[in-house]
């Protein structure tokens, strides 16, 4: 929480360009500022911006508020010390502290000679500025290369808004039209009709109905993908059961109507019989039998068993059926 320290009154006033206070920040809340370094520039600069703007103290960065006068008449036509610059040291001594803390410690050397806190922002632009032209071009590169491929599309737009928001940081600004542009060149052909319709349009859309038109096309391939596996469960787990209960009973199955039958085409992967399923299979229980294998047959699927006149005996005594 951030506290002030008062000399007379509770007042804070900026007045033009002279720092004009009596109120000092003396405790910055806990932000979480990224570090200060040659990758993090861009970053680090919006954050800075955004809360000393907050806290109304962006002009003692960039240099555009003064201290005020250090001395003032006094009642009895003397010169004396004007409190209010005691103020602005104060201040000014709190906030460059703060901002050395958000700097990496591997760059800190660099800022030893720094005595105010817009000392400290133009040592951090002389330091990393300079690549900032590059670090644009990598980004707006990163921007036009992205693609969606298997990322949902809320990580996608928020990717996409996210290099938007460090371009605008860095000065380069992407229009709306740009970013529609690009959230449209990286969809998958899953998406070919939102594209369509975008590109049919009489007036261009924008970026926001765009993406809620693409989460509810996401949602809706999502249900018709459930809908699918919960259709081809309900259906193929029953008429494998009773067709595997047919062929167990005879290995044929009839075509009701048509007066005909048919042969089964179901065949164990044990024994290479038709009319079963290798979980109903004999030989499932006993393969260790040498009655019931030959070894020297040629086999097909891995295994293939010969039987004898007394195993078809014993088979169908169990229920197995055999052609």
């Amino acid at each position: 929480m951030t506290t002030t320290h008062s000399a007379d009154s509770d007042s804070a006033e900026l007045h033009g360009s002279t720092f004009l206070s009596d109120r000092v920040v003396t405790t910055f809340p806990c932000h979480d500022v990224v570090k200060l370094d040659e990758a993090s520039f861009v970053q680090w600069q919006q954050q800075i911006r955004l809360i000393l703007r907050g806290y109304g103290l962006f002009g003692l960065l960039d240099g555009s508020l003064t201290a005020p006068t250090r001395f003032i008449q006094s009642s009895d036509r003397g010169l004396v010390v004007n409190p209010a610059v005691l103020v602005f040291d104060q201040q000014e001594s709190l906030l460059t502290s703060w901002l050395l803390s958000t700097i990496s410690s591997s760059f800190l050397s660099s800022f030893t000679n720094v005595r105010t806190a817009h000392d400290v922002w133009l040592m951090a632009n002389s330091l990393f500025a300079a690549d900032s032209s590059t670090k644009q071009s990598q980004l707006r590169h990163e921007l036009h290369s992205l693609r969606k491929c298997s990322l949902s599309v809320h990580s996608y737009v928020n990717k996409i808004t996210s290099l938007c928001a460090l371009l605008a940081a860095s000065g380069s600004h992407i229009s709306e039209a740009e970013r529609s542009a690009v959230l449209l060149v990286g969809l998958s052909s899953d998406f070919d009709s939102i594209v369509s319709s975008a590109s049919l349009s009489s007036s261009p859309l924008s970026f926001q109905r765009l993406v809620d038109a693409l989460i509810e096309c996401e949602a809706r391939q999502a249900r018709s993908v459930q809908e699918v596996l919960v259709a081809a469960n309900t259906v193929e787990g029953p008429s494998l059961q009773s067709m595997d209960s047919s062929f167990r009973g005879g290995g044929q199955f009839s075509a009701h109507g048509r007066g005909r039958s048919f042969r089964s085409c179901i065949q164990c992967q044990i024994c290479s019989q038709f009319g079963h399923l290798a979980q109903h299979c004999y030989y499932r229980y006993h393969r260790d039998e040498p009655s019931l294998v030959d070894a020297s047959a040629p086999r097909r699927g891995g295994f293939v068993p010969r039987t004898n006149g007394r195993d078809d005996e014993r088979m169908k005594d169990m229920g197995f059926g055999q052609n």
